[in-house]
């Protein structure tokens, strides 16, 4: 299945780029508030949340990058 192809990409990337927590989080939400799409949430939603998380990880401040 497509979305599940998507989902394991999307997961592996935003375990790279460290805001994995919040995409896990952000799909079982979906996941709950909409039962009926457990098992193929569509990869535009997908894309979506990835987005939405990467940007909350983004907003956060970075204390272990302030060197001052």
């Amino acid at each position: 299945m497509i979305s599940s192809w998507f989902y394991r990409k999307l997961l592996k990337k935003s375990e790279s780029e460290g805001f994995a927590t919040f995409f896990i989080s952000m799909v079982k939400e979906v996941e709950t508030e909409y039962p009926y799409a457990q098992m193929h949430v569509n990869i535009f939603v997908l894309y979506r949340l990835f987005k939405k998380a990467r940007d909350q990880k983004l907003c956060q401040p970075s204390w272990s990058n302030d060197h001052h």
